[in-house]
C-alpha cells in the first residue's frame, strides 16, 4: 500500500521549494569513504575508472521518492487514540521539506493533530482546521501537552468548526 501526496502553494508563480532530506550513509560506505563526498572519476571512454572522495563532508544518501515509515504500533508513546493518526515521522519529513523555520503550515483536516506538533517542533507557525468534536479535543490535548499557545475559535456555531493556531 502507499499513498500520494499532493502539495499545494499559495502564489502559482511562486518556486515549489523542495528542501533536500538525507538517509544516513550506510556501514560499508562509511567504512570505505568515511564521511566525505565521493566523486567517479571517469576514463577517456566515458566508463568509470574509480572512485575518489573530496575535502567536503557528505549530508548523507539523498532520500528516495519512496518512504518506508511504519505505522504507528497500538502501545506508540504518540498515540492518540485518534483513528486515523500518521506518524510523526512521516510528518516531519514533510514538513522539513517543504518549509523552513518561521514559515506558516496549513493542515485543513487535522485530525489528531500530528501536522500541528510537528509543525511547532520544527519552528512553524501552523493553523489546523476540523469541524469533529473527537479531532479538536485531540489535537487541543496534545498541543497542550507541548505548551503550546492556543487560541482555538469558532468559524461558525452551527457547524462547530474550529480554526487552531499558534
Amino acid at each position: 500500500m502507499h499513498d500520494v501526496l499532493l502539495r499545494w502553494r499559495k502564489d502559482p508563480r511562486a518556486l515549489p521549494r523542495w528542501n533536500q532530506t538525507y538517509e544516513p550513509l550506510a556501514a560499508s560506505t562509511l567504512a570505505t569513504w568515511g564521511t566525505k563526498k565521493q566523486r567517479a572519476v571517469v576514463g577517456k571512454d566515458g566508463r568509470r575508472a574509480r572512485s575518489s572522495s573530496t575535502k567536503e563532508t557528505t549530508a548523507g544518501v539523498p532520500m528516495g521518492d519512496v518512504w518506508d515509515i511504519g505505522i504507528l504500533a497500538p502501545v506508540s508513546r504518540e498515540r492518540t487514540g485518534f483513528p486515523s493518526q500518521k506518524p510523526e515521522a512521516l510528518l516531519a519529513r514533510l514538513v522539513t521539506a517543504l518549509t523552513d523555520p518561521g514559515d506558516l503550515v496549513l493542515d485543513p483536516y487535522t485530525g489528531s493533530g500530528t501536522t500541528l506538533a510537528v509543525a511547532r517542533r520544527l519552528g512553524r507557525g501552523f493553523v489546523g482546521i476540523d469541524d469533529g468534536d473527537v479531532a479538536i479535543a485531540t489535537t487541543k490535548k496534545r498541543l497542550g501537552a507541548m505548551g503550546s499557545d492556543l487560541r482555538p475559535r469558532a468559524l461558525h456555531a452551527a457547524g462547530g468548526a474550529a480554526i487552531i493556531t499558534a
